[in-house]
Protein backbone atom coordinates (compact mmCIF):
# COMPACT_ATOMS: atom_id res chain seq x y z
CA UNK A 1 0.00 0.00 0.00
CA UNK A 2 1.32 3.44 -0.97
CA UNK A 3 2.39 5.65 1.93
CA UNK A 4 1.58 9.34 2.35
CA UNK A 5 4.49 11.78 2.36
CA UNK A 6 5.02 13.22 5.83
CA UNK A 7 5.63 17.00 5.93
CA UNK A 8 8.57 16.66 8.34
CA UNK A 9 10.24 14.16 6.04
CA UNK A 10 9.72 16.44 3.04
CA UNK A 11 11.15 19.38 4.98
CA UNK A 12 14.26 17.39 5.90
CA UNK A 13 14.76 16.27 2.29
CA UNK A 14 14.39 19.82 0.93
CA UNK A 15 16.86 21.12 3.52
CA UNK A 16 19.43 18.50 2.49
CA UNK A 17 18.95 19.26 -1.21
CA UNK A 18 19.19 23.03 -0.70
CA UNK A 19 22.15 23.05 1.69
CA UNK A 20 24.07 20.27 -0.02
CA UNK A 21 24.57 18.05 3.00
CA UNK A 22 23.12 16.44 6.11
CA UNK A 23 25.22 18.45 8.56
CA UNK A 24 24.14 21.83 7.16
CA UNK A 25 20.53 20.65 6.88
CA UNK A 26 20.60 19.57 10.53
CA UNK A 27 21.90 22.99 11.58
CA UNK A 28 19.24 24.73 9.49
CA UNK A 29 16.40 22.70 11.01
CA UNK A 30 17.92 22.53 14.51
CA UNK A 31 18.02 18.74 14.48
CA UNK A 32 20.77 16.15 14.71
CA UNK A 33 22.49 14.83 11.62
CA UNK A 34 21.34 11.30 12.39
CA UNK A 35 17.72 12.47 12.61
CA UNK A 36 17.94 14.16 9.21
CA UNK A 37 19.52 11.05 7.69
CA UNK A 38 16.78 8.82 9.13
CA UNK A 39 14.05 11.15 7.88
CA UNK A 40 15.42 11.13 4.35
CA UNK A 41 15.64 7.33 4.46
CA UNK A 42 12.02 7.12 5.61
CA UNK A 43 10.97 9.41 2.75
CA UNK A 44 12.82 7.19 0.28
CA UNK A 45 10.96 4.18 1.72
CA UNK A 46 7.64 5.99 1.37
CA UNK A 47 8.50 6.98 -2.20
CA UNK A 48 9.88 3.52 -3.00
CA UNK A 49 12.76 5.27 -4.76
CA UNK A 50 16.32 6.40 -4.11
CA UNK A 51 16.32 10.19 -3.92
CA UNK A 52 19.98 10.88 -3.11
CA UNK A 53 23.32 9.51 -4.22
CA UNK A 54 25.71 9.65 -1.26
CA UNK A 55 29.42 9.13 -0.87
CA UNK A 56 32.04 10.42 1.53
CA UNK A 57 32.66 13.62 -0.46
CA UNK A 58 29.50 14.60 -2.28
CA UNK A 59 25.74 14.33 -2.40
CA UNK A 60 23.65 14.41 -5.56
CA UNK A 61 19.97 14.13 -6.38
CA UNK A 62 18.85 11.18 -8.47
CA UNK A 63 16.38 11.69 -11.31
CA UNK A 64 13.59 10.71 -8.89
CA UNK A 65 15.09 13.10 -6.32
CA UNK A 66 14.88 16.00 -8.78
CA UNK A 67 11.21 15.30 -9.36
CA UNK A 68 10.55 14.85 -5.64
CA UNK A 69 12.26 18.19 -4.85
CA UNK A 70 9.90 20.11 -7.10
CA UNK A 71 6.82 18.49 -5.56
CA UNK A 72 8.19 18.80 -2.01
CA UNK A 73 8.73 22.54 -2.38
CA UNK A 74 5.17 23.02 -3.63
CA UNK A 75 3.72 20.92 -0.83
CA UNK A 76 5.72 22.74 1.84
CA UNK A 77 4.72 26.11 0.41
CA UNK A 78 1.02 25.24 0.58
CA UNK A 79 1.40 23.65 4.02
CA UNK A 80 3.17 26.66 5.51
CA UNK A 81 0.69 29.08 3.95
CA UNK A 82 -2.28 27.08 5.30
CA UNK A 83 -0.73 26.82 8.76
CA UNK A 84 -0.10 30.57 8.90
CA UNK A 85 -3.55 31.45 7.55
CA UNK A 86 -5.58 29.12 9.77
CA UNK A 87 -3.66 28.34 12.93
CA UNK A 88 -0.73 30.69 12.92
CA UNK A 89 -0.07 34.17 14.17
CA UNK A 90 -1.38 37.05 12.08
CA UNK A 91 1.28 39.72 12.03
CA UNK A 92 0.57 43.44 12.22
CA UNK A 93 2.71 46.55 12.01
CA UNK A 94 5.30 46.97 9.27
CA UNK A 95 8.08 45.01 7.58
CA UNK A 96 10.67 46.88 5.51
CA UNK A 97 11.80 44.74 2.58
CA UNK A 98 14.66 45.40 0.17
CA UNK A 99 14.90 43.43 -3.07
CA UNK A 100 17.38 43.31 -5.94
CA UNK A 101 15.47 44.64 -8.92
CA UNK A 102 15.97 41.74 -11.31
CA UNK A 103 14.35 39.38 -8.78
CA UNK A 104 11.58 41.87 -8.00
CA UNK A 105 10.22 41.44 -11.54
CA UNK A 106 9.98 37.65 -11.30
CA UNK A 107 8.20 35.68 -8.61
CA UNK A 108 8.25 38.34 -5.89
CA UNK A 109 4.82 39.91 -6.66
CA UNK A 110 3.09 36.55 -6.26
CA UNK A 111 4.91 35.85 -2.99
CA UNK A 112 3.97 39.26 -1.59
CA UNK A 113 0.33 38.81 -2.63
CA UNK A 114 0.14 35.41 -0.92
CA UNK A 115 1.81 36.76 2.22
CA UNK A 116 -0.55 39.75 2.36
CA UNK A 117 -3.58 37.46 2.15
CA UNK A 118 -2.31 35.54 5.17
CA UNK A 119 -1.30 38.69 7.10
CA UNK A 120 -3.71 41.43 5.95
CA UNK A 121 -2.91 43.72 8.89
CA UNK A 122 0.81 43.83 8.13
CA UNK A 123 2.07 46.73 6.03
CA UNK A 124 4.89 45.96 3.59
CA UNK A 125 7.32 48.70 2.66
CA UNK A 126 9.33 47.54 -0.37
CA UNK A 127 12.37 49.15 -1.98
CA UNK A 128 14.28 47.91 -5.04
CA UNK A 129 17.94 48.78 -5.45
CA UNK A 130 21.39 47.39 -6.13
CA UNK A 131 22.40 44.59 -3.77
CA UNK A 132 25.31 46.56 -2.32
CA UNK A 133 23.01 49.47 -1.43
CA UNK A 134 20.41 47.16 0.10
CA UNK A 135 23.00 45.39 2.25
CA UNK A 136 24.33 48.73 3.46
CA UNK A 137 20.84 49.86 4.50
CA UNK A 138 20.20 46.47 6.11
CA UNK A 139 23.37 46.75 8.22
CA UNK A 140 22.38 50.28 9.22
CA UNK A 141 19.04 48.95 10.51
CA UNK A 142 16.90 50.60 7.82
CA UNK A 143 15.58 47.31 6.40
CA UNK A 144 14.22 44.21 8.14
CA UNK A 145 14.70 41.77 5.27
CA UNK A 146 16.75 41.94 2.07
CA UNK A 147 16.88 39.60 -0.92
CA UNK A 148 20.15 40.26 -2.73
CA UNK A 149 22.68 38.83 -5.13
CA UNK A 150 25.99 37.50 -3.76
CA UNK A 151 28.98 35.61 -5.04
CA UNK A 152 28.48 31.86 -4.56
CA UNK A 153 31.51 31.66 -2.26
CA UNK A 154 29.91 34.15 0.14
CA UNK A 155 28.03 31.85 2.54
CA UNK A 156 26.40 34.59 4.64
CA UNK A 157 22.62 34.76 4.76
CA UNK A 158 20.11 32.14 3.63
CA UNK A 159 20.78 30.90 0.11
CA UNK A 160 17.62 30.71 -2.02
CA UNK A 161 19.01 29.60 -5.37
CA UNK A 162 22.07 29.78 -7.63
CA UNK A 163 21.81 30.68 -11.32
CA UNK A 164 24.35 31.10 -14.12
CA UNK A 165 24.95 34.53 -15.60
CA UNK A 166 24.34 34.90 -19.33
CA UNK A 167 25.27 37.42 -22.01
CA UNK A 168 22.24 39.12 -23.57
CA UNK A 169 21.82 40.81 -26.95
CA UNK A 170 19.02 42.37 -28.92
CA UNK A 171 17.61 40.96 -32.16
CA UNK A 172 20.15 41.04 -34.96
CA UNK A 173 23.03 42.25 -32.79
CA UNK A 174 26.48 41.63 -34.27
CA UNK A 175 29.90 42.13 -32.75
CA UNK A 176 33.29 42.25 -34.42
CA UNK A 177 35.53 39.85 -32.56
CA UNK A 178 38.32 42.43 -32.40
CA UNK A 179 36.37 45.53 -31.34
CA UNK A 180 35.84 46.55 -27.70
CA UNK A 181 32.74 44.95 -26.23
CA UNK A 182 29.99 47.59 -25.82
CA UNK A 183 28.35 47.11 -22.41
CA UNK A 184 24.99 48.22 -21.02
CA UNK A 185 25.29 47.92 -17.24
CA UNK A 186 24.02 48.99 -13.86
CA UNK A 187 25.88 51.85 -12.10
CA UNK A 188 29.15 51.30 -10.18
CA UNK A 189 28.73 49.05 -7.16
CA UNK A 190 26.66 46.48 -9.04
CA UNK A 191 27.85 42.90 -8.59
CA UNK A 192 27.04 42.10 -12.23
CA UNK A 193 29.06 45.09 -13.43
CA UNK A 194 32.07 44.03 -11.37
CA UNK A 195 31.79 40.44 -12.55
CA UNK A 196 31.60 41.20 -16.28
CA UNK A 197 34.38 43.81 -16.37
CA UNK A 198 36.70 41.58 -14.31
CA UNK A 199 35.97 38.61 -16.59
CA UNK A 200 36.70 40.66 -19.73
CA UNK A 201 39.93 42.02 -18.23
CA UNK A 202 41.06 38.53 -17.28
CA UNK A 203 40.29 37.30 -20.80
CA UNK A 204 42.23 40.22 -22.31
CA UNK A 205 39.16 41.44 -24.17
CA UNK A 206 38.79 45.25 -24.53
CA UNK A 207 35.48 46.72 -23.40
CA UNK A 208 33.67 50.03 -23.05
CA UNK A 209 30.54 51.03 -21.18
CA UNK A 210 28.12 52.65 -23.61
CA UNK A 211 24.98 52.82 -21.45
CA UNK A 212 24.33 52.93 -17.72
CA UNK A 213 20.94 52.63 -16.04
CA UNK A 214 19.79 51.83 -12.49
CA UNK A 215 16.75 49.97 -13.83
CA UNK A 216 16.42 46.67 -15.65
CA UNK A 217 13.82 48.17 -17.97
CA UNK A 218 16.33 50.80 -19.06
CA UNK A 219 19.04 48.24 -19.71
CA UNK A 220 16.69 45.95 -21.61
CA UNK A 221 15.54 48.83 -23.81
CA UNK A 222 19.14 49.80 -24.62
CA UNK A 223 20.14 46.22 -25.44
CA UNK A 224 17.00 45.69 -27.52
CA UNK A 225 17.93 48.79 -29.52
CA UNK A 226 21.30 47.26 -30.35
CA UNK A 227 23.39 49.69 -28.30
CA UNK A 228 25.36 46.95 -26.60
CA UNK A 229 25.42 43.74 -24.57
CA UNK A 230 24.31 43.20 -21.00
CA UNK A 231 24.16 40.33 -18.51
CA UNK A 232 21.47 38.85 -16.29
CA UNK A 233 20.87 35.55 -14.56
CA UNK A 234 19.57 32.71 -16.67
CA UNK A 235 16.30 32.72 -14.70
CA UNK A 236 15.64 36.45 -15.21
CA UNK A 237 12.86 37.88 -17.32
CA UNK A 238 14.79 38.85 -20.43
CA UNK A 239 11.92 40.38 -22.40
CA UNK A 240 12.68 39.96 -26.11
CA UNK A 241 16.42 39.66 -25.55
CA UNK A 242 18.33 36.51 -26.40
CA UNK A 243 21.15 34.76 -24.63
CA UNK A 244 24.20 34.71 -26.90
CA UNK A 245 26.84 32.02 -27.26
CA UNK A 246 29.83 33.53 -25.46
CA UNK A 247 32.24 31.27 -27.33
CA UNK A 248 31.10 32.46 -30.75
CA UNK A 249 31.86 36.08 -29.82
CA UNK A 250 35.04 35.28 -27.84
CA UNK A 251 33.40 36.40 -24.62
CA UNK A 252 34.34 34.92 -21.25
CA UNK A 253 32.02 32.63 -19.32
CA UNK A 254 30.61 34.57 -16.38
CA UNK A 255 29.94 31.90 -13.75
CA UNK A 256 27.11 31.81 -11.23
CA UNK A 257 25.39 34.24 -8.87
CA UNK A 258 23.54 33.31 -5.67
CA UNK A 259 20.22 34.80 -4.54
CA UNK A 260 20.34 35.20 -0.75
CA UNK A 261 18.09 36.55 1.99
CA UNK A 262 19.17 38.31 5.19
CA UNK A 263 16.76 38.78 8.12
CA UNK A 264 17.38 41.32 10.88
CA UNK A 265 16.80 40.75 14.58
CA UNK A 266 14.47 42.92 16.66
CA UNK A 267 10.76 43.48 17.06
CA UNK A 268 9.99 42.85 13.39
CA UNK A 269 12.06 39.66 13.18
CA UNK A 270 9.18 37.15 13.42
CA UNK A 271 7.19 38.79 10.63
CA UNK A 272 10.32 39.25 8.51
CA UNK A 273 11.24 35.58 8.94
CA UNK A 274 7.76 34.47 7.86
CA UNK A 275 7.96 36.76 4.82
CA UNK A 276 11.41 35.37 4.04
CA UNK A 277 9.96 31.85 3.98
CA UNK A 278 7.27 32.88 1.47
CA UNK A 279 9.89 34.54 -0.73
CA UNK A 280 12.23 31.55 -0.45
CA UNK A 281 9.57 29.11 -1.62
CA UNK A 282 8.66 31.42 -4.49
CA UNK A 283 12.30 31.75 -5.55
CA UNK A 284 12.90 28.01 -5.35
CA UNK A 285 9.82 27.26 -7.45
CA UNK A 286 11.02 29.63 -10.16
CA UNK A 287 11.96 27.44 -13.13
CA UNK A 288 15.53 27.59 -14.36
CA UNK A 289 16.00 28.79 -17.92
CA UNK A 290 18.62 27.62 -20.31
CA UNK A 291 21.75 29.74 -20.17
Amino acid sequence: MAQDFDIDLLRAFVAVAETGGFTRAAAKLNRTQSTISQQVQRLEQAANAQLLLRDTRSLQLTEEGDRMLAYARRLLSLHDEARAAIGGVSHSGEVRLGVAEDFATLSLPKALAEFSRVHPKLHLSVVCDLSVALLRRFRQGELDLVVVKQLPEDRSGERLRVDPLVWLAGPGFTLDRDEPVPLCLFPPGCLFRDRVTAALDEAGRPWRIVYTSPSIAGLQAAVAAGIGLSILTAASDRGNLKAVDHRALRLPKLGDIALVSHVATGKRAAAAQDLARFIARSAQLLPARAA
